[in-house]
């Protein structure tokens, strides 16, 4: 009896309740899609003063939240109550009468949703070989992109996070690392992340192609060009961790179309160490008993899994000093953390947040990363790297357990030196010492305790991260081109 004012967004739901009974296995995926579709329609369709949509948005609110109160260990209940929901679902509904400066924070982040876009493919070839229909890569746009185009700068998002939470670096202002006052920022979700495109959306990994980060990089380009109509050099291209070999992935793909690219805490090939470790993380998740191996999907939420792969990502990637100093503690409006339990429960329960099946999507894009893993580069890692045109500042941490500063140096090793203009001898040695810098290349070392953590510096106690990288960052952007 609901009167739509966005008819987009009631295909939407009439998509989803039609979805087979595989799909609704999945539940909390179909219940998040179904919020989605409530809340989008209730903010849709409130200036119309449509009959009922407050109730739509109420219904919204309790679905997408109700999946977050899981039971904790001690049979508390998490930090976000079910009654967040109803009033953020009513307060959607009812947007568009009750418009307010002193609108609260669930109001404004619900404008800021609003800049969200979706670059949609009937069909995608992946590296593979294979073909991905329907492909649909959600991003998000903050500022205002210039008539010609060249105020863009992309960041592609990390391991398990989504365009939300890089919001914490962008913004109007010097004090934000990406700043809009005269750059546009484009957020884009890579596949598998459980936003874009992922195998969460349909609840099983058998169907699923396993797109890499190249495939991702080539998404990129096709975004910018194809949707937002940008033809020329992005002035930067900024990724951390998984998003930060993304952003390499394009700069030797296409060395024209990027000025500059900050890679935090990132490698341009996954290191042995580091493999390791994520294979450690997915053999925890499968080894829970409702991993159907053969049908490659979960047949329920893998509990025991996620919290076994929650507690390994809590100890890994940090150093021995940042345990030792208790550099973990902080306090803030939901308690804080307060002992090394609590750090260990607090990453755990971030973990229990992420559908299973777009973990391993993402481990699986993590372990095969190598930007010359393909037909242009044919695994020369120095010939890719060397490829790269734009102006390179690579961030790493010295006491990162996955991403060293060690390991950056050694792979900028392998870049050739181009030959001196008097230099007649072509058969002259075309490396180069660990540590020294090329035109392209510079290594800043990030003064941290944090390791990997330290590239992510959204919590409290690492202010002094997010000014060094800041810093940095704003530096890279007032140097030209090389």
């Amino acid at each position: 009896r609901l009167r739509f004012a966005a008819p987009d967004v009631a295909l939407c739901m009439i998509r989803v309740c039609s979805m087979g009974r595989r799909g609704m296995v999945q539940g909390r995926i179909t219940i998040h899609t179904v919020a989605a579709a409530c809340m989008a329609a209730a903010a849709a369709g409130a200036g119309g003063g449509s009959g009922g949509l407050g109730f739509v948005g109420n219904v919204g609110g309790l679905l997408l939240h109700a999946p977050r109160v899981a039971l904790r260990r001690h049979g508390g209940l998490c930090r976000r109550p079910l009654a967040a929901g109803c009033r953020l679902g009513a307060k959607l509904g009812a947007l568009g009468l009750a418009a307010s400066d002193d609108l609260d924070e669930d109001i404004a982040e619900a404008r800021e949703a609003g800049k969200l876009k979706v670059f949609e493919l009937d069909s995608f070839t992946l590296l593979s070989g294979e073909k991905m229909k329907n492909v649909s890569v959600v991003y998000e746009v903050h500022g205002t992109i210039n008539k010609e185009g060249t105020n863009v700068i992309l960041q592609p998002t990390s391991f398990g996070a989504s365009h939300k939470d890089q919001r914490y670096r962008i913004g109007r202002g010097p004090e934000y690392t990406l700043d809009t006052t005269d750059n546009a920022v484009v957020v884009m979700n890579l596949l598998g992340n459980g936003v874009s495109t992922s195998p969460s959306m349909v609840g099983s990994l058998s169907k699923w192609k396993y797109p890499t980060l190249h495939d991702n990089a080539v998404l990129m380009k096709r975004l910018i060009e194809e949707d937002l109509n940008v033809k020329g050099a992005l002035r930067m291209v900024f990724g951390y961790s998984t998003g930060a070999m993304a952003a390499l992935q394009f700069g030797c793909l296409y060395p024209k179309r990027v000025e500059r690219i900050a890679a935090i805490c990132g490698t341009a090939k996954t290191t042995p160490h580091s493999r390791v470790f994520l294979k450690s993380i997915r053999l925890s998740l499968c080894a829970d008993p409702a991993w159907d191996a053969a049908n490659e999907t979960f047949t329920e939420r893998p509990g025991a899994g996620l919290r076994a792969a929650g507690a390994i990502w809590a100890g890994n990637g940090l150093s021995a000093d940042f345990f030792r100093q208790e550099e973990f503690l902080c306090e803030d409006e939901d308690g804080g953390v307060r002992s090394l339990d609590d750090f260990v429960e607090d990453t755990i329960e971030k973990f229990e947040t992420m559908d299973a099946h777009d973990i391993i999507a993402q481990l699986f894009q993590w372990d095969t990363a190598d930007i010359s893993n393909n037909d242009k580069y044919k695994l020369d890692l120095g010939d890719a790297l060397g490829s790269i045109r734009a102006l390179t500042w690579m961030m790493p941490c010295r006491t990162d357990g996955l991403v060293t500063t060690d390991d950056v140096e050694q792979e900028l090793s392998l870049v050739p030196l181009g030959d001196d203009e008097d230099d007649g001898d072509e058969s002259r040695e075309m490396s180069r010492e660990p540590g020294r810098d090329t035109d392209q290349f510079e290594v800043h070392e990030i003064p941290s305790t944090w390791g990997h953590w330290a590239g992510d510096p959204k919590r409290s106690q690492q202010q002094l991260h997010a000014e060094w990288i800041r810093d940095n960052v704003h530096e890279l952007l007032r140097k030209a081109r090389v």
